[in-house]
């Protein structure tokens, strides 16, 4: 009876919570519709709007009891026009805030920043839906914590090594309760992923290494010397993670330790110095690893980057977006051609995803897993995920019947990548070709 109880009000979670995201989401289309109104493009306005006012009847009937209220236009211009902030404090155990925070409100006539947030609205309701789905899968998600119970029991005080099993756990995500195990060996308190990718340059540098390149940056600020990477850095430091509270104050202690580790990184890399995407980087490190561990962990990550990559001129990353240009040609023909339509260029969206591993685009539910594969697996992982995120967000492009719904679609592809098991299927099925030898990795 109990039993019976718990899994009906599961099922009533699930469908609220769906309910609610596409609730939002209908929102946002209909604010992207009002926006064409303001377009010189008028013939394009109907088009768009049957499309939107067809696509929201399905969305209603697949949502059973989601009807459309009388004067829900009127309220949406009302809603544009006022100004709102929400002071959402509950946060996960890593300090994400459990609901978007809204920005400074939206100006009267921004109605792709709300549409935007109402699509994140959706976008979160949605995942919420796919964790209380999740949780239904019991057998599942327990054959997978035992998979990893099993794996980590034979590894317990040895350094982890190159195998087909730790590939495979791997890229089905690290559990919540073992990154930060995994993460960090017992070898000179260094990652044991990370370890894998210095090997010989940390017996190169010795300790110490880490507090001698504070001191540097600490002599450097004394003698009054000038350093725009250090400017640079300062200013980035309070938005680097907005959606998590323990980045949010400039004074509290995860601020002061990603300052300090930016402030080592700048002096260890001078050809470097600073590019930004690097903070956000190394405050991920932050969420698992001690202050000097996170310095190593942002070295391991510069270092299974091409050359160049966080250069002035990004010259490494830009070479990477003509290659993911010819994949999408090749794996995603529809898509390529679409997009050479509407005079659309990717690397506007992908260049932030291969730098920062999608921190700026999708939730930390799923891109913290992409750092798990990254750091294992190194830069040809991001080609795959790329592959993956655009195969999901293709059929809302392939609908999309102006510029401004493709960026739209592009530029938040949380709300087409809802999960990490569906992402991880479709970049285990991205079979690429990267390596001289033609091999697919």
């Amino acid at each position: 009876m109990v039993r019976s109880l718990e899994e009906r009000e599961r099922s009533w979670q699930r469908q609220f919570a769906e309910v609610e995201g596409c609730y939002y989401q209908m929102k946002s289309r209909y604010l992207m519709v009002l926006n064409h109104f303001k377009s010189p493009e008028k013939p394009s306005i109907i088009d768009e709007l049957n499309r939107v006012y067809l696509d929201s009847l399905l969305q209603m009937v697949k949502c059973f009891a989601l009807v459309m209220e009388p004067g829900m236009l009127q309220q949406l211009m009302a809603e544009v026009c006022r100004t709102s902030r929400d002071s959402m404090d509950k946060t996960d155990a890593l300090g994400f805030y459990l609901k978007g925070r809204t920005e400074e409100g939206s100006s009267s006539g921004d109605l792709l920043d709300l549409a935007a947030e109402y699509a994140d609205k959706g976008a979160q309701s949605l995942e919420a839906a796919n964790l209380v789905r999740f949780s239904e899968q019991s057998k599942e998600n327990m054959h997978w914590l035992q998979s990893w119970d099993a794996f980590i029991v034979n590894w317990v005080g040895r350094p982890l090594v190159e195998s087909v099993e730790l590939k495979n756990l791997v890229r089905t995500g690290i559990p919540e309760a073992y990154r930060a195990r995994v993460w960090k060996g017992n070898i000179s308190d260094v990652s044991r992923l990370i370890q894998m990718t210095l090997k010989e340059k940390l017996t190169e540098f010795g300790n110490g290494y880490y507090s001698s390149m504070l001191r540097k940056t600490l002599y450097q600020q004394e003698s009054g010397v000038y350093d725009t990477s250090i400017k640079q850095i300062d200013l980035d430091l309070v938005r680097t993670l907005p959606a998590n509270r323990m980045f949010a104050d400039p004074d509290s202690e995860k601020v002061k330790q990603l300052r300090r580790v930016l402030y080592a990184y700048r002096n260890h890399d001078t050809l470097i110095g600073y590019c930004q995407g690097l903070n956000r980087i190394a405050a991920v490190a932050l969420l698992y690893l001690d202050e000097e561990d996170a310095f190593w962990f942002l070295i391991a990550f510069t270092e299974l980057q091409p050359p160049n990559y966080y250069a002035s001129n990004l010259i490494g990353a830009v070479a990477d977006q003509k290659v993911l240009r010819d994949l999408v040609n090749e794996k995603l023909p529809r898509l390529a051609a679409h997009l050479r339509q509407f005079e659309v260029d990717l690397s506007l969206f992908a260049l932030s995803w291969f730098l920062t591993c999608c921190v700026d685009v999708l939730p930390h539910q799923i891109y913290l897993p992409i750092f798990d594969v990254f750091l294992y697996e190194g830069n040809k992982s991001l080609f795959r995920f790329a592959l993956a995120i655009l195969k999901l967000c293709e059929p809302a492009v392939m609908q999309s019947k102006t510029v401004s719904t493709v960026h739209a679609v592009l530029s938040k592809p949380r709300q087409y990548v809802t999960d990490y098991k569906s992402l991880a299927q479709e970049q285990n099925e991205a079979k690429i070709c990267l390596s001289p030898e033609n091999s697919l990795v």
